[in-house]
């Protein structure tokens, strides 16, 4: 049997993008995309069916969820000088985010941990960046919004692996019925 061509997986990916991408950003998440970018596809064929998987980093799984107030890794500032990936994340979301040198991001991560650990991810302040007034949920949002041209490619993919494989079969069949 014929597999689907890689053409037709790569529109479907293109357009998977395409509805990530749109709500990554409407929900204000986007700085520069790069969790959409990052995304792995792979493709499993079998005579039954084809999967199409998504991995993406970590963070994006993490931002579409949320986080607990208690499960912010943040217990205030110890004193002790040491480093905190979580603070170190902040500050490099507060310099993109905001344009801020190093001095300043670093007061302004400490300032969203304090938050977070309070009210959890997202803070209610983060709101004003969405312009669906929500902040998790991108993945599920997306493939919502995107139903209809997903469907359609799908089906579209369908009938040309059907067809491929039906004229294959026919084509087949002519040559067997050829030799009596």
């Amino acid at each position: 049997m014929e597999q689907l061509t890689f053409t037709g997986i790569d529109r479907l990916q293109a357009i998977l993008n395409e509805a990530l991408l749109e709500e990554w950003e409407a929900q204000g998440h986007s700085i520069n995309g790069a969790v959409v970018r990052e995304i792995d596809y792979r493709v499993t064929q079998t005579v039954n069916e084809v999967i199409l998987s998504g991995y993406m980093p970590f963070y994006g799984n993490i931002i579409a969820r949320g986080v607990k107030p208690g499960n912010i890794p943040y217990s205030g500032r110890s004193g002790r000088g040491g480093t905190s990936k979580y603070i170190q994340a902040l500050q490099r979301y507060a310099q993109l985010r905001m344009g801020l040198d190093e001095k300043e991001s670093l007061g302004v991560a400490f300032a969203i941990a304090n938050t977070q650990k309070k009210s959890g991810m997202p803070t209610p302040g983060s709101y004003r960046y969405s312009s669906t007034g929500k902040r998790t949920g991108w993945v599920e949002e997306a493939l919502r919004r995107g139903e209809d041209k997903l469907t359609i490619t799908v089906r579209e993919l369908t009938n040309n692996y059907i067809s491929i494989n039906i004229d294959a079969l026919l084509a087949k069949w002519q040559v067997e019925l050829s030799k009596n």
